[in-house]
């Protein structure tokens, strides 16, 4: 399993748990008028996007603060590589993976900061 990806395009599974997404929400979980009123919210992404791009919405919202968590220098890494090639750092973010910032990277209350300050300032609304 890697940490991250990079900006990738969703992989064929990932295609189809979209294609599932967008019926059990128009299906199985909205009202009609919820349905036809839906706004996706993405990061920019390539995988995210193409995952909005498979649910039916009346409006869809591009926000950088959606990204997945910045791994710095392990983006592209496994965690077996990760705990091969950087050990001090498998091993602090084993201690503590709330607080534990990847270099050149972020933490987890980074990200959390991030959007939390997107949130105060009405992008999340």
């Amino acid at each position: 399993m890697y940490i991250h990806a990079s900006d990738s395009n969703l992989s064929p599974l990932g295609l189809e748990f979209s294609r599932a997404l967008n019926e059990y929400l128009h299906h199985d979980e909205l009202s009609p008028e919820d349905s036809a009123n839906l706004t996706v919210w993405t990061s920019n992404m390539k995988r995210s996007k193409q995952t909005g791009a498979e649910i039916a919405s009346k409006k869809s919202v591009e926000w950088r603060a959606l990204r997945e968590i910045e791994v710095g220098i392990c983006d592209g890494l496994s965690y077996d590589q990760v705990k091969a090639q950087l050990p001090d750092e498998y091993r602090s973010r084993q201690l503590d993976k709330l607080k534990y910032r990847y270099p050149r990277g972020e933490s987890y209350l980074d990200v959390i900061t991030r959007l939390e300050v997107g949130e105060s300032v009405g992008l999340g609304q």
